[in-house]
């Protein structure tokens, strides 16, 4: 228990209470998808910012499917974060891509962005360079938070034994 002034409050810490004992793999609908979004904004020092997240079923960059988009304008503090609708996809579940990440894990992904912008300058290999090497560090940020807030070993999202595993229990069954 802490005192700021006449007020007394039980400290609450919201990055380490969990909210389930496992992240969300597949937002069921915008209402969750913004419950998640609202959490994350308060765990990240985002609470200034005017954000509102959807599901969308195709996001594309440059030809690029992508699992998330963030378009923000950093000056009004204001974004919009697009996330992949993967309700209606069978094999989303059992997809290996999701075997290593989660759309909590893309959406705190795309609220990083809020944090640590990711400037495009014109096409050159430095320009791609640079943009693929900050959007590695933004993933193993959200990854390692996503971790932190559900207590997961370090290897959850290595995929390497899950795929052998996966591809090990298809062959097993054809035969």
């Amino acid at each position: 228990v802490w005192e700021c002034g006449n007020m007394s409050e039980e400290y609450h810490n919201p990055f380490l209470t969990p909210v389930s004992d496992k992240p969300v793999r597949i937002f069921k609908d915008e209402e969750q998808l913004n419950y998640y979004k609202d959490l994350w904004q308060e765990r990240l020092g985002l609470s200034e910012w005017c954000i509102i997240a959807y599901l969308k079923d195709y996001i594309e960059e440059n030809g690029n499917e992508l699992a998330g988009r963030n378009e923000f304008q950093l000056i009004n503090m204001t974004a919009k974060i697009y996330i992949k609708d993967q309700r209606e996809d069978e094999d989303a579940e059992n997809d290996e891509y999701f075997i290593t990440t989660c759309q909590e894990c893309v959406l705190v992904h795309e609220l990083l962005h809020c944090k640590m912008n990711v400037f495009q300058g014109p096409p050159s290999f430095e320009s791609t360079y640079t943009d693929y090497y900050q959007h590695q560090e933004l993933e193993r940020m959200a990854r390692a938070l996503v971790g932190l807030a559900y207590h997961l070993p370090v290897n959850w999202y290595n995929n390497t034994g899950k795929i052998r595993n996966k591809n090990a229990e298809k062959a097993e069954k054809k035969e």
